[in-house]
Order: structure tokens, then C-alpha cells, then sequence
């Protein structure tokens, strides 16, 4: 796993690979053959997201509108979740992924504009 993590790490910095983000991101945010680091983690996943991959912009979606549970990781920065709907916005319309089209209007059904 280590020289995946190693591949998908080059993959995404030198090359801009969308898809290798998201996979750095996930073995980042899980201390796969790595150190855990959601911060990294989350920068991987913006990444992802700002080359294309829709899923990584979900992903990203998805760390700015839930409270970081110590237990589970950390972050130095607390989540955005105007910018939480954004990525989420961004999953739908650029990567028709049904469950960022939930998430981004269920958060106009509950009132966040």
C-alpha cells in the first residue's frame, strides 16, 4: 500500500491526476500506509476536485459540513459549509452524482442560502 499511496501522491501533485487525489486523500484521511492527516487529506480531495474529479468535490463537500469528531479526525481549520455547498453544487452539475444533487438540495430545503 505504501507504494500505491507514494504513486497516487505523484500522481495528484506532479500531474494533476484528479482521480490519484481522491485516492491520496483517502489514504491520507485513513492513515493507510501514511500518516493520518485530514487537513492533507482535504487538501487531496480539493484537489481532486479542481481537476475534475466530481467525486473528490463531494468528498470535499462532505468535510465542510460535519463537525469534526475528535475521535474520528482533526482538522486545523473548521468546516465551511458555504463553501460545503459549493463543492457539493459543483459534484452534481460537473459530475451528475446523484448523492451531491441530494445534498445540495437538501440544504436549500433546510434553509441555508
Amino acid at each position: 500500500f505504501a507504494k500505491a499511496y507514494k504513486t497516487y501522491e505523484i500522481n495528484c501533485t506532479e500531474l494533476s491526476h484528479g482521480h490519484s487525489c481522491h485516492k491520496a486523500a483517502g489514504y491520507r484521511f485513513f492513515g493507510k500506509s501514511c500518516n493520518k492527516d485530514a487537513d492533507l487529506a482535504y487538501t487531496f480531495f480539493k484537489k481532486g476536485c479542481e481537476n475534475g474529479y466530481a467525486s473528490s468535490c463531494l468528498s470535499a463537500g462532505l468535510l465542510n459540513m460535519v463537525n469534526p469528531d475528535p475521535k474520528v479526525y482533526t482538522r486545523s481549520e473548521p468546516p465551511d459549509p458555504k463553501l460545503g455547498l459549493e463543492y457539493f453544487r459543483k459534484s452534481c452539475e460537473e459530475g451528475q452524482i446523484a448523492e451531491g444533487c441530494h445534498r445540495y438540495a437538501a440544504m436549500f430545503i433546510k434553509g441555508m442560502q
